[in-house]
């Protein structure tokens, strides 16, 4: 029944801690068959680091709405490369309350603010989607799956640090696996005020790949 692959599973593991601080919340996801045995280059960017992901001037944009500086969190197989828009065009989706910025020249990007915050952006990439994409933030996804979690946070995805998520936006249904556990789990950042981390993980192939291999992570544990 098509219903059923849209209704989320989800499994959550409390660490044994007296605090349980450490979730672990696992999508159903069944890689197709050409996934299996010929898997598509869905990982682009993958050469970059995090600084290079911090310093990125260049944004990208999904049918007229701002995803943030890479498309990392986004199913490359729902999109396609498209033409620049022609200016003036209305540029939505950006950041957390979706504001808009009509741009009028692509020289006048790089110098704005949207939303109160700097919008550093001087070059656009644009794809066109081919499947619908519901789009979210780092902290749509937090108050969703770990609702209780305040004050600070630090997001990851995949192996990046994100240093600024503020315009980021993420394939909801690419999400793999989140994970949150305390900084104070930490050795070396017990001594600073408390935060927490909050990782994501998207459906690429080494992220699952262990599953459909001789790799058996409990054999890996006993050696």
């Amino acid at each position: 029944m098509r219903l059923k692959k849209y209704i989320v599973l989800i499994y959550i593991i409390a660490c044994a801690s007296l605090r349980a601080s450490a979730q672990v919340i696992v999508f159903p996801y069944e890689p197709t068959n050409e996934e299996e045995t010929n898997p598509r280059d869905i990982t682009p960017l993958e050469f970059y680091s995090d600084i290079g992901l911090k310093n990125t001037r260049s944004g990208e944009v999904i049918d007229g709405v701002f995803i943030g500086p890479l498309r990392i969190g986004i199913d490359e197989r729902k999109i396609k490369r498209d033409w620049a828009a022609d200016v003036p065009f209305l540029l939505r989706g950006i950041g957390p309350n979706n504001d808009s910025l009509l741009i009028k020249s692509y020289e006048e990007l790089g110098d704005t603010v949207v939303g109160g915050h700097a919008f550093p952006y001087f070059h656009l990439v644009h794809f066109r989607s081919t499947e619908p994409i519901e789009l979210v933030t780092f902290d749509e996804l937090r108050k969703e799956y770990f609702p209780n979690v305040r004050g600070p946070v630090v997001y990851t995805i995949n192996k990046y640090i994100v240093a600024d998520p503020t315009f980021f936006k993420l394939d909801k249904d690419f999400v793999y696996r989140l994970e949150r556990f305390d900084s104070h789990d930490i050795e070396a950042l017990k001594g600073f005020p408390p935060f927490t981390f909050i990782r994501v993980f998207t459906k690429v192939r080494h992220n699952w790949y262990w599953r459909q291999s001789n790799y058996d992570p409990n054999e890996a544990k006993e050696e």
